[in-house]
């Protein structure tokens, strides 16, 4: 008899279903192959931060995302961010520049520190919550492709990116599944604007999230 047969045998059912319970998760945790090993979600565990599994920077959106995200980005886009952060370090290398707006003063000295090697990347401070909203007005004469709203008051920064989106370009919402964002789903509806929802566990996180990318036709992405 294998040691499997062996205890449930002799262990009440109960008990041993909740061994089984605890054998099979733990064997999602180490074994090779594994989604949570292969997604790099238990080194975000043990390093308090979104990486892959080779410990690299990925942004903290769920996974069903990211997989569609990375193989569409590209050296020719240009990225606005409302929201610094592994997202930023993780564009820098894929795509021609990244333009992110931080109003936490703290965590802007640190990206600002994590993106001292990097020549793509702007990084501006906005505290005041007007000039956090509208810092993208002061690229007026840069269209973007990807427009990232993951920050905060993100209704109130949605109503200012149009003009700055290039023809092609798409929006991204992360925490999309929240019902404070309906009106934001209206808003693209009404502007011409289809949307495609991923939704999955992020690095590191215990509940099922959603990112919503707002498109229109012959756009970057290639949706």
């Amino acid at each position: 008899m294998t040691l499997d047969q062996i205890a449930k045998t002799l262990l009440p059912e109960r008990i041993y279903r909740n061994l089984f319970l605890l054998r099979h998760l733990q064997k999602l945790a180490t074994r090779k192959g594994a989604y949570l090993v292969e997604t790099g979600y238990i080194k975000s565990i043990k390093q308090f931060k979104p990486v892959n599994k080779d410990g690299d920077p990925i942004p903290w959106m769920n996974y069903s995302f990211i997989d569609f995200f990375e193989p569409r980005l590209n050296k020719k886009m240009n990225v606005f961010e409302y929201g610094s952060g592994y997202s930023t370090l993780y564009l820098s290398d894929k795509v021609d520049s990244v333009t992110s707006v931080e109003f936490d003063k703290s965590w802007y000295e640190k990206m600002k520190l994590a993106l001292d090697e990097t020549d793509n990347c702007t990084l501006i401070y906005r505290p005041g919550q007007s000039e956090y909203v509208t810092a993208i007005k002061e690229f007026a004469n840069e269209r973007f492709d990807i427009i990232i709203v993951d920050g905060r008051d993100r209704k109130d920064c949605i109503k200012h990116i149009l003009p700055c989106l290039s023809d092609e370009g798409v929006v991204l919402l992360d925490d999309s599944w929240q019902e404070k964002f309906d009106e934001v789903f209206e808003y693209f509806k009404e502007n011409g604007f289809r949307e495609l929802s991923f939704s999955g566990l992020k690095p590191g996180g215990m509940i099922v999230e959603q990112t919503t990318v707002f498109y229109r036709s012959d756009n970057v992405l290639g949706i």
